[in-house]
């Protein structure tokens, strides 16, 4: 598949990026801090299907990590926290056993964005594209051929080529390009 090709599946992809994301929006709907941590953990929807990212760890693993996350009182230190990547390494405090970093992201990107919901702000929005999925991985591969030699980029280093100038362009926020480039693996079966 030539550039091309790929310039026009972002094109496609990117009017829709996150809108079916129904784990987020159950989160977003807590009405507490506290029910939005749950919630998170629980990386489920409002009819209680767990998200897809969170199948290996299953319902058990994600139930022990949030365990953990209030048993060492993560949550009183989680309400100081002015940015996403304050958020991430407080959850990364209740890693175990299979909750690993793809979970261990999705929980702290559903919290951040509880926060810039209920605070209306985005100062909870992350700094970087998270690659910790392998969808996203292959898809940064895949479109600008390069090598990955960290879990996470800076968007504004987006500048070398076509494709990368229509995602910096189309104003997504880090977390949206992260969800782009798996929607994208996914178009592509990578």
């Amino acid at each position: 598949m030539e550039d091309y090709d790929y310039k026009n599946i972002i094109l496609q992809l990117i009017p829709n990026v996150g809108k079916s994301e129904d784990t987020i929006d159950f989160v977003i709907k807590s009405k507490s801090l506290k029910e939005a941590i749950e919630r998170a953990f629980y990386s489920e929807n409002e009819k209680g299907k767990l998200n897809s990212h969170q199948y290996r760890a299953g319902r058990n693993t994600l139930n022990r990590a949030k365990e953990k996350f209030f048993k060492n009182n993560l949550n009183k230190q989680l309400v100081n926290c002015e940015n996403f990547e304050c958020i991430l390494n407080i959850i990364k405090d209740a890693k175990i056993f299979k909750f690993g970093k793809l979970a261990i992201y999705d929980v702290s990107l559903r919290i951040a964005l509880y926060l810039n919901n209920a605070k209306q702000t985005d100062k909870f929005t992350s700094k970087y594209v998270y690659l910790y999925g392998q969808g996203p991985r292959k898809s940064y591969k895949k479109i600008f051929n390069k090598q990955i030699k960290k879990n996470r980029i800076n968007p504004n280093d987006l500048i070398n080529n076509e494709i990368e100038d229509i995602i910096i362009k189309s104003n997504l926020t880090t977390w949206q390009i992260e969800f782009l480039l798996c929607d994208f693996a996914r178009k592509l079966n990578l």
